[in-house]
């Protein structure tokens, strides 16, 4: 009995977890502490001690004597389908990104496995004289239009974490790599909703991106009109408010509602 009191402590708790949430997705009326132990075969002290931890992060709740999935585990699951349905939740948005722009469009999210960001979906610009961009695609967060737009939003411990890990190559001469400078920007980015990247990844190549987040607030992607770099400069309002937009408009129906203050946040008129 106290060697499967204290599994709730050690690696078979993540089994023992994953076999609760299990049973209460399965179950329409939630499950009693009694129901779990006889069907799971635990002792029930250690399913309660996993049950007060999966309650404390919202990722299960109670109601009288009945345990069931709660609100922060049915957010994950949303975070989740909402990915995957991702690029046909967003095609409607880069469209109308692309037809304001003539530019090329881009969709890119937060690399699963590494710190980078991932193109996913791409409308090409008709321009004969285009920035292409090729779906699996990665590039740097430090220093992409796309990347900043998704570092910028990050957790502080995880934004931090990579600006101390980062090696910051030098990709152009336009390209930022002191953390001082990188700071400084992605906090502009996080105060103006909106990045910029000219030239420094590829010389002559820019873009302008802005984040989209979900109900939960998360960042989960960015939208980016890239060009050339002159042209990016020429009409930097006019691709930054459209792709403003389109990320507005895709964050609302992937469920993100922002506070009053930041729905009225007027667009910068200067550039990076």
């Amino acid at each position: 009995m106290e060697r499967e009191a204290g599994e709730a402590s050690g690696p078979r708790s993540l089994t023992r977890v994953m076999q609760i949430v299990a049973h209460l997705a399965a179950a329409e009326n939630g499950a009693t502490l009694s129901e779990l132990a006889r069907e799971l075969q635990a002792p029930k002290s250690s399913l309660l001690v996993l049950l007060r931890a999966l309650a404390a992060q919202g990722f299960a709740s109670r109601e009288g004597d009945r345990h069931f999935l709660g609100p922060a585990m049915y957010g994950l699951a949303a975070a989740v389908m909402a990915r995957r349905r991702l690029p046909t939740l967003a095609r409607p948005f880069m469209r109308s990104l692309w037809e304001a722009t003539g530019e090329t469009v881009i969709l890119a999210v937060l690399k699963e496995d590494a710190p980078l960001a991932s193109y996913i979906d791409q409308i090409e610009s008709t321009n004969q004289v285009r920035f292409i961009a090729r779906i699996g695609e990665e590039r740097p967060l430090y220093c992409s239009a796309a990347g900043r737009a998704l570092l910028a939003f990050q957790g502080e411990e995880w934004r931090e974490r990579y600006l101390r890990t980062t090696d910051f190559r030098a990709y152009t001469p336009s390209t930022a790599t002191d953390p001082a400078e990188i700071r400084r920007r992605l906090d502009r980015v996080r105060r103006e909703g909106w990045s910029q990247s000219i030239a420094e990844i590829t010389d002559g190549g820019a873009a302008v991106a802005a984040p989209v987040f979900d109900g939960e607030g998360r960042v989960v992607a960015a939208l980016a009109v890239a060009s050339l770099g002159e042209r990016i400069r020429q009409n930097s309002r006019l691709y930054r408010t459209a792709a403003i937009e389109a990320a507005r408009g895709l964050s609302q129906v992937l469920g993100h509602r922002p506070p009053v203050d930041k729905q009225r946040r007027r667009s910068p008129s200067s550039c990076e």
